[in-house]
């Protein structure tokens, strides 16, 4: 019995333009069982075999079984074909339908293989499109297709036979390839029948041109190319060669492809003439050198279009046009060449379509030129970075900016507009994220500036950095901040740009957030999500932003159990969107891990934080901002359960690396310290533990700043310690000024005021103020109950101490 693989899936409204065919699978031997799977009803019959219903039984689950057409004849074959099979087995994608298990039973010329896969309900994307989703929708379902592609060739598995009728769409809207794959496994199995001479794998449509004359060896742009005429079907409900699907052989498909272009997309569709034809008619160019350089690329480009910026694909220049026709017209190309030779001076041109072409050459020359700019730049304030010609060898991410910066300044005024709005965008971004809103701010107003200048005031891509430019102003003049985001919301509504104003709602919550006004935020974002998801669509990347903030708002307000269900969906579809990996997706699960430590569920919350540590330090390295987050999370869970033998090591470089990278007094690095001094008390080394938490107090203090249970957390823990240590005087006066001020800023019924007022009963407690020391535990007790529930570990925690005043549980 081979181990479990992933493959595809099948269900029968999938196949219901299939002709039922069940020769094959009647004709082999074993009767209805195949392994550990029993083979129940028919559901249809394709080109590489049919597909049965088929039950399992451990796990209980229904399959879909494909019992393939063909035998494989010898041991070499089955081994080679068995390679294929476990190939595919990696491909652990949301986007790619699973394959639980192989095998092959005897048939009449024989072994014959088959393929127990995941059964997915959903209709094919032809019936989806039918049902007629808006464009954006369309195009995000692209996106996602598109990226589990790119995700199956970076396994090196080529699907080789994409097609509507091989994609699955789910009731949320998300394509499943099934039969990936499969194509190339029979082809180099080499099973008798399916690879008589001349056959062809693949659906002729679909096929590349070098895919059909088979001139060229297996490459990852003939997934592009079908990918290419999905997206051109899928948005404008043809073909782009009239007459290919009719073909009836690869002969004909071929001398239709090399003899006549394509249609063009808008021509069909005029709403999507433009940059999404452009795309469009890119993904299916002739020349594989012509087309996107993989499936990443054309994903990126569609994901451009649906965000307002500007694509990578450029329409065909003239030598492109002049290729292409000399390709397909050769004598008269030799004709025509010929008679020049003699008549140049008599050359008759349109000067309609040479002024068109010149727009043309000029927009891409200014593109190049956009991009040498942009090159240039880059190398040279990279170069400043290398200690080679720099001015050390530790230079930090703000040091370099701050110098890049610097060096932008100082050549700006000879560079093209287009190139100075993309530099100071960029710059101004990565300034402001790094915590240098007085550097960004400058960049982020001449940015906008620019894109006004080059797009039009109330143009998306003027909002875009607009909201980048009023963030900026917000550490400075919150309520000029405010007054600007508002204002920007307002103008995203009136010129009826959502995803601007999802945008706009998102910083305006952020900001309100960061301002201590909760509930103020947490009306902004209610509103956005529901805007976001009515115009968007739940799976676009502002909607999912935004409810990834409104999870953390939740978890804010104390909320842990409304925050879990929604910071989960939010974690489910950028991981079937992004894969695993991408920083996105990893933001999320960590969100979702603290939401589950939260909540009690250590065990799952842990699995989580070790999950996204590990790919968070193997893909952005160890002292990433992002990976150090993960690894506070982390650490203070091993505290919590004591394992303190393993916290030790990684406190010490948590303690580290945020010191360096974002300054001994920074908030990260203050909070590093208060874990590291928690573990310390709990290893018995206080006078090393009061004295960190001391020196965290006193920074805290002397910086200012909203109240923040993160920001009373070290002041708890000190009176904690205080009283541990018989200094009741002073814990019982610094607790009760972190219950006083965390009550006010968040609410008494807040988990947190729960939480302090519970540590508070216990210092009373041991400051023999029992009386004092019940009141307190049992409020603790009916906020922690209410708000947790009965079972969670704070709760256990209170009634124990209720126990020690004197009290009942």
């Amino acid at each position: 019995m081979a181990r479990k693989r992933r493959i595809c899936s099948y269900n029968a409204p999938a196949l219901g333009g299939m002709r039922i065919a069940m020769v094959d699978g009647e004709a082999v031997q074993g009767g209805g069982r195949f392994g550990r799977f029993e083979r129940l009803s028919p559901l249809g019959a394709g080109g590489h075999g049919t597909v049965w219903l088929a039950r399992q039984a451990e796990p209980q689950r229904t399959v879909a079984l494909k019992i393939l057409n063909g035998s494989l004849a010898g041991g070499e074959l089955q081994q080679r074909f068995r390679r294929e099979v476990e190939l595919l087995a990696m491909l652990e994608h949301p986007g790619i339908a699973r394959l639980y298990d192989s095998g092959t039973v005897d048939g009449p010329t024989g072994p014959v293989p088959w393929l127990a896969m995941e059964y997915v309900e959903g209709r094919p994307l032809n019936a989806w499109a039918a049902a007629a989703p808006a464009p954006a929708q369309r195009v995000r379902l692209l996106e996602s297709l598109c990226r589990a592609v790119h995700f199956a060739h970076t396994r090196g598995v080529i699907h080789r036979d994409l097609k509507p009728s091989n994609i699955l769409v789910d009731a949320q809207d998300r394509p499943h390839i099934i039969d990936f794959g499969i194509a190339a496994a029979l082809e180099r199995g080499d099973l008798t029948r399916m690879t008589a001479a001349g056959a062809v794998l693949g659906t002729l449509p679909y096929m590349s041109p070098e895919q059909l004359d088979g001139s060229a060896a297996t490459d990852p742009r003939w997934d592009v190319y079908a990918l290419g005429v999905i997206a051109y079907e899928l948005l404008g409900g043809a073909l782009p060669y009239p007459g290919l699907a009719e073909a009836t052989s690869v002969v004909a498909a071929m001398r239709i492809v090399a003899t006549r272009d394509p249609v063009p997309l808008g021509r069909i569709a005029p709403a999507a003439r433009g940059e999404l034809e452009t795309v469009a008619m890119k993904a299916i160019a002739h020349d594989p050198a012509d087309r996107y350089g993989s499936a990443a690329e054309l994903a990126d480009d569609l994901r451009r279009w649906l965000e307002g910026r500007p694509v990578e694909a450029a329409p065909p220049g003239a030598w492109r046009v002049l290729r292409l026709f000399v390709r397909r017209h050769r004598a008269l190309s030799w004709a025509v060449a010929a008679v020049a030779a003699t008549l140049v001076a008599a050359t008759a041109v349109s000067t309609r379509m040479a002024l068109a072409e010149a727009d043309a050459r000029r927009n891409a020359e200014l593109r190049l030129a956009e991009r040498d700019s942009v090159n240039a730049f880059l190398t040279d304030m990279l170069l400043s970075a290398d200690p080679e010609h720099g001015a050390g060898s530790d230079i930090r991410v703000r040091e370099w900016l701050a110098t890049t910066n610097a060096g932008y300044q100082s050549r700006a005024a000879t560079l093209p507009a287009e190139v100075r709005h993309s530099l100071a965008r960029t710059l101004g971004t990565a300034l402001l994220h790094l915590g240098e809103p007085a550097l960004a701010g400058p960049r982020l107003d001449e940015a906008q500036a620019l894109a006004a200048q080059l797009h039009g005031a109330r143009a998306p891509a003027t909002l875009a950095v607009a909201i980048e430019a009023a963030r900026a102003k917000a550490e400075a003049d919150p309520d000029a901040a405010e007054t600007l985001l508002r204002a920007l919301l307002d103008d995203a509504r009136a010129t009826g740009d959502a995803n601007g104003e999802v945008e706009a709602g998102i910083a305006l919550g952020s900001h309100l957030e960061s301002l201590g006004r909760i509930d103020d935020a947490f009306a902004v974002s209610e509103r956005t999500v529901a805007r976001a998801r009515a115009a968007l669509g739940t799976d676009a990347p502002a909607t999912l932003s935004a409810l990834h903030n409104h999870a953390a708002l939740l978890k804010y307000r104390g909320d842990f159990a409304a925050a879990e269900p929604l910071a989960r969906d939010v974690y489910d579809r950028r991981l079937a969107a992004l894969g695993a990996g991408h920083p996105l997706t990893l933001y999320s699960h960590n969100q979702l891990g603290g939401i589950l430590d939260r909540l009690g569920r250590t065990e799952e919350a842990e699995a989580i934080y070790r999950q996204t540590w590990a790919a968070r330090r193997e893909s952005l390295g160890e002292r990433h901002p992002s990976s150090l987050v993960t690894l506070n999370n982390l650490s203070a869970l091993l505290i919590q359960r004591g394992a303190l033998e393993e916290a030790g090591p990684l406190l010490d470089t948590l303690v580290a690396a945020t010191g360096e990278r974002f300054g001994a007094d920074a908030p990260r690095t203050l909070m590093a310290m208060n874990q590291r001094a928690y573990a310390l008390e709990d290893l018995g080394r206080l006078d090393e533990a009061e004295a960190q938490l001391r020196t965290i107090v006193a920074t805290l203090d002397a910086q200012g700043g909203d109240v923040h249970p993160e920001r009373l957390a070290p002041r708890s823990n000190l009176a904690m310690l205080l009283s541990k240590r018989g200094k009741h005087g002073e814990a019982t006066a610094t607790m009760r000024a972190v219950v006083e001020a965390a009550a006010g800023a968040l609410g008494d019924d807040h988990p947190y005021v729960g939480i302090f007022r519970s540590n508070y009963g216990e210092i009373l407690t041991h400051a023999g103020r029992n009386a004092d020391a019940l009141r307190e535990l049992r409020k603790a007790q009916a906020v922690l109950e209410a708000r947790l529930g009965p079972e969670h570990a704070r709760v256990q925690k209170n009634r124990q101490r209720l126990i020690a005043a004197g009290g009942s549980a």
